[in-house]
């Protein structure tokens, strides 16, 4: 190969590098954007819980013990760590929230987090403050 052929080459081999590194840079850009916008936008999700759940949350969440400094994403199917001490649901919330009265909780940050005893993601994250 000459000289003058190597030279032409070599900027259209960068190009090409530099256009499937854009490409791949927007396929996992758009990737992670879809796994972690759900989780990331929903700082309080709890659609499914009436005003007056909440209001039962918020008002024993007052008197709740709360984590120290946690060391970990409160966002939706996040998993608390084994450093975080779990409380089992109190029986107080058992009428206001009966689909929840086998799992755990947390409060952290003005934030009653609900976590599933068994796998310890976070399956509801109710403001409290």
């Amino acid at each position: 190969m000459s000289e003058q052929t190597s030279r032409s080459a070599a900027p259209k081999a960068r190009r090409a590098v530099m256009a499937w590194s854009v490409a791949a840079a927007a396929v996992l850009g758009l990737g992670a954007a879809v796994w972690l916008g759900p989780q990331s936008t929903q700082t309080a999700d709890h659609a499914d819980l009436e005003p007056q759940q909440i209001e039962a949350v918020k008002d024993f969440a007052t008197s709740a013990m709360r984590a120290g400094n946690p060391n970990f994403l409160v966002s939706m199917g996040a998993t608390v760590p084994q450093s975080v001490a779990l409380q089992d649901m109190p029986r107080a919330l058992g009428d206001a929230l009966p689909a929840y009265i086998n799992d755990q909780y947390v409060v952290v940050a003005n934030r009653f987090v609900i976590v599933a005893r068994n796998t310890r993601r976070i399956v509801a994250i109710v403001p409290a403050g």
